[in-house]
């Protein structure tokens, strides 16, 4: 997680191209927590398949990979939380297969080792 955070203190703020959300400049642990909510939200309002493909869209220009991948890790435990096991049917291989990442993080960290 601290490394995730890390990472994520290094992203550049751009402009909105569309009315897609666009990624918010994050550096600090609670911009972390409101992207996610932005983004959770937007996903139950639109429905998961289109807010991850609209998620991948907006992230696809920011150039920092790191924080690509680490930004999706979050959509991928939206999924699992909003979806359930079907979720999984949604990630791709985007930035090197981030939502599997963030998909099974909490499938375990809720069923299978909870905490």
């Amino acid at each position: 997680m601290t490394i995730l955070l890390i990472l994520l203190l290094s992203f550049k703020p751009f402009t909105q191209k569309s009315s897609l959300l666009i990624p918010t400049p994050i550096n600090s642990p609670d911009k972390i927590y409101l992207e996610k909510a932005k983004w959770k939200q937007y996903l139950l309002k639109v429905g998961a398949e289109k807010g991850y493909k609209d998620f991948i869209t907006s992230y696809k220009n920011v150039k920092n990979y790191n924080v690509k991948h680490g930004s999706l890790h979050y959509i991928g435990e939206i999924l699992y939380e909003s979806e359930g096991a079907k979720g999984i049917k949604i990630c791709d291989d985007s930035f090197f297969y981030a939502c599997y990442h963030g998909f099974f993080g909490q499938f375990f960290q809720k069923k299978a080792y909870p905490i």
